[in-house]
């Protein structure tokens, strides 16, 4: 500890010899921590910043009906929750959502579903016209069944 306060004092003696480097130093320094801070800042907003959905509970309403083993996860480049396999990928797009709860559960639910683009494997919807809550949990579920029974799609 007696070494540390001397090495201390020696640096501030020769920063007070040198004024000038002591000042360019104390800028540099300030303008790199500031630089960095702000890109990273952006870099936080851009990449993992809040997704502008009106209502995130709504992802909350797949945990809800998952078993409580189940994680989240990224898969192929998107979120998905995990149990036993994958259960339910979901992303959310600049104009649209899309829920991906597998092509068997998008046919068993197909009657419930019209109004909502779909294909084989996919639910889109947008911000204006939600998946109703109740036939997420419901599609969440189904989905839980396959798993169980081991029907992986």
């Amino acid at each position: 500890m007696h070494g540390l306060r001397q090495d201390i004092v020696f640096g501030l003696r020769m920063l007070a010899k040198k004024p000038m480097f002591t000042t360019v130093a104390a800028f540099s320094l300030a303008l790199g921590i500031g630089l960095n801070t702000a890109i990273f800042t952006l870099i936080h907003t851009i990449l993992w910043g809040a997704v502008p959905y009106a209502q995130p509970d709504r992802i909350v309403a797949i945990r809800s009906v998952a078993p409580p083993e189940t994680t989240e996860a990224i898969s192929y480049g998107i979120p998905t929750f995990k149990y036993k396999g994958s259960l339910v990928w979901f992303a959310a797009f600049s104009k649209h959502c899309s829920l991906f709860p597998t092509a068997s559960v998008i046919e068993q639910f197909r009657n419930e579903l019209k109004g909502f683009a779909t294909s084989k494997g996919t639910i889109k919807f947008t911000m204006d016209k939600p998946l109703p809550i109740a036939l997420v949990k419901k599609m969440v579920k189904a989905r839980v069944r396959q798993i169980e029974i081991g029907q992986s799609r």
